[in-house]
């Protein structure tokens, strides 16, 4: 065999070889977009069970231990949130007064409690048909009712009327912001007497 067709061997092996690795990284490709795919649909059914947990479904006993980790989470969330308006707060009171953004407060889904604490509750109340739904919900899940519209008038009715700022008091517990009258505390779950 001559050099030529040696080197004629040699390109073909290359050139097969390079076709099989495009080939290969096409699949891989394909793989790569189903797996996304599938975590997606089985975040979808994660979702729905905790939703149903939630909303007082039977939740399986396995399953208790993550609905308390995301209750925790929720938590961590909320007291992170609280720091960031303490420090806001700190910031204002050593400067120029100056309009600072509000910052809203984490409401957890309603129904799991940190550890150690009372039920999370902050879910959102259908003006409908009474029916509470999860924080950030759109539509009513029991009468469809359109609640971020229904959001939006209340607080431009609120915006309108002219109010006196809710007092606010301190949980001796965690130190959070809690307004007046409240009787627990929205972060941590102490109860106040």
């Amino acid at each position: 065999m001559g050099f030529l067709d040696k080197v004629g061997d040699f390109a073909k092996n290359i050139g097969d070889k390079a076709n099989e690795a495009i080939e290969t990284t096409k699949i891989n490709s394909k793989i790569s977009g189903e797996k996304a795919a599938l975590s997606k649909e089985l975040e979808k059914i994660g979702q729905f069970y905790y939703e149903r947990g939630l909303a007082g479904g039977d939740v399986a006993p396995e399953l208790a231990p993550v609905f308390q980790a995301v209750a925790d989470h929720h938590a961590a969330i909320a007291s992170l949130q609280e720091e960031i308006k303490r420090i806001e707060a700190e910031t204002a009171a050593r400067s120029v007064p100056q309009p600072q953004p509000q910052a809203q407060p984490y409401a957890a889904p309603g129904g799991f409690a940190p550890a150690g604490g009372a039920p999370a509750g902050g879910g959102v109340v259908c003006p409908s048909c009474g029916k509470e739904n999860v924080p950030g919900t759109k539509f009513c899940n029991e009468c469809g009712f359109n609640l971020e519209e229904a959001a939006a008038r209340a607080a431009a009715d609120v915006a309108e009327a002219p109010q006196a700022a809710p007092e606010a008091q301190v949980c001796p517990e965690c130190g959070a912001t809690v307004q007046a009258g409240m009787k627990f505390c929205g972060a941590c779950g102490y109860k106040f007497s």
